[in-house]
């Protein structure tokens, strides 16, 4: 039965790496969030649309 411990391994493998996938988008995009929201506030207080 070792081709199911095979598949019990991908899988947790596979969930793991779309966790760290996860993780790493939302902390780009909180990042971005951080870093962008300021520079257009001060944009758009600057230059009035």
């Amino acid at each position: 039965m070792s081709w199911v411990a095979d598949i019990f391994a991908g899988v947790a493998k596979f969930m793991t790496d779309v966790i760290y996938v996860a993780a790493v988008v939302a902390a780009a995009s909180l990042l971005l969030n951080v870093l962008f929201v300021p520079l257009l506030i001060v944009a758009a207080g600057r230059w009035p649309l």
